[in-house]
């Protein structure tokens, strides 16, 4: 915001009346092996949440203990994510980006049916 009731768009160089929210979630992943860090964009971080992020916008300015409840409640749920794993090399360091793509709730009948014909 620049204080004048305008907000400034650094892409486009423009000073404009209103804005859109976007969500970028960083968040840990992990089993009982190990744990990754991964960054969920728009549409995947909405579907972890389960709210739009103009409604976390408006959270975050008015209501600051529902805008910490939606982040816990959020906590420890299982899903079905598609990945896409990127090497990125900063300063000589080579590091591996995860960026979730795709998020589904776990379905467990298939899940189930799926195990049990591996078993059998």
């Amino acid at each position: 915001e620049n204080g004048d009731g305008t907000f400034r768009c650094e892409k486009c160089s423009m000073n404009l009346d209103n804005f859109k929210w976007r969500l970028m979630l960083s968040l840990n992943m992990g089993d009982y092996s190990d744990g990754v860090w991964a960054t969920c964009f728009q549409e995947t971080a909405e579907k972890m949440l389960g709210m739009s992020s103009e409604e976390v916008g408006q959270l975050s300015e008015q209501d600051e203990d529902r805008y910490n409840a939606v982040f816990s409640e959020a906590c420890f749920k299982m899903y079905n994510l598609r990945m896409r794993a990127k090497a990125d090399t900063y300063n000589d360091e080579t590091r591996v980006k995860h960026t979730v793509v795709s998020v589904d709730p776990v379905d467990y009948s298939s899940a189930c049916k799926f195990l049990i014909k591996e078993i059998e």
